[in-house]
């Protein structure tokens, strides 16, 4: 990204069209520590379904996990050592 080219994006004006969540999201899934990363809007935007409804599927999953084992967090007693 160019500052003179004209293609940065600009945080704010990013955070008013979507959430800081699915931008987040978005950088974790998109970024690889040694490449670098290609931004685009559209494909932001497109997977938002997709970024938000995989993270509800998992909750729902490791709730569904608890009930079905009758798993109560109140009543674990923490380990101590190994």
């Amino acid at each position: 990204m160019s500052k003179s080219l004209g293609n940065v994006v600009e945080t704010n004006k990013l955070l008013e069209k979507t959430s800081a969540d699915l931008c987040r999201f978005y950088m974790i899934r998109k970024c690889n520590p040694v490449d670098f990363m290609s931004f685009d809007m559209q494909e932001l935007t497109r997977r938002s379904y997709q970024v938000l409804s995989t993270l509800y599927h998992l909750s729902r999953f490791f709730v569904q996990k608890r009930q079905l084992r009758q798993i109560h967090p109140a009543k674990i007693q923490p380990r101590v050592g190994f």
